[in-house]
């Protein structure tokens, strides 16, 4: 009898450290997550000359050659949008709509990319869109850090209006840093390509 109780006991300790540190845990998340949006408020609003905006951190610089944009916390190139850390960034850029480029024939092609774990097709503030998330799992991309193995997802958003197809997406290259890193700078990237904005006409 005294055995039995001693389990009972030993379980119901267990239980309520796990109970702790569940809370403590889902305290922090929700401590995180209210920072996060107040910070968010402070973000400043990138104007482009196409008729789109869209929000991103004050700290982060934004970048603009022959109507692309690239807008990084690292004053980046276009040619090589690489840096320190755990980068993240986002990318705008501009083309004529053809009959390669254009909405339809993107979504077809993703259709089939084993690696896509996200795909929505609509309308953003009347204009068709298609958003995409990519992950790249077996390649180089999927780079091995000293914590774990992070691989890189990269979101896209395509969006046509007039003549052209505006394609703007963001990625978090996860070079030697702790996940939690990584995890901030997916959570950035995404907040911004949701805050895209194109003016209707």
């Amino acid at each position: 009898l005294c055995m039995v109780k001693k389990k009972v006991t030993k379980a119901w300790k267990l239980r309520k450290i796990i109970l702790w540190v569940a809370g403590v845990v889902i305290f922090a998340v929700l401590i995180f997550m209210v920072c996060f949006n107040i910070w968010m408020r402070t973000w400043k609003i990138f104007e482009s000359k196409d008729g789109y905006n869209l929000r991103y951190p004050s700290e982060w610089k934004v970048r603009e050659e022959e109507g692309s944009v690239i807008i990084s916390k690292w004053n980046l190139s276009f040619q090589d949008p690489g840096g320190p850390g755990s980068l993240g960034f986002l990318i705008a850029r501009r083309f004529k709509k053809d009959n390669d480029r254009n909405i339809d024939k993107y979504e077809l092609g993703y259709k089939l990319n084993p690696n896509i774990k996200f795909l929505e097709k609509g309308n953003l503030n009347g204009y068709p869109f298609l958003r995409v998330s990519e992950i790249q799992r077996e390649s180089s991309s999927a780079v091995e850090t000293p914590y774990r193995r992070i691989d890189t997802t990269t979101e896209f958003i395509f969006v046509e209006k007039d003549n052209y197809l505006y394609e703007l997406y963001g990625a978090v290259y996860p070079y030697g840093v702790h996940y939690v890193e990584v995890f901030i700078n997916h959570l950035i990237v995404k907040n911004m390509l949701e805050s895209v904005n194109f003016a209707s006409e």
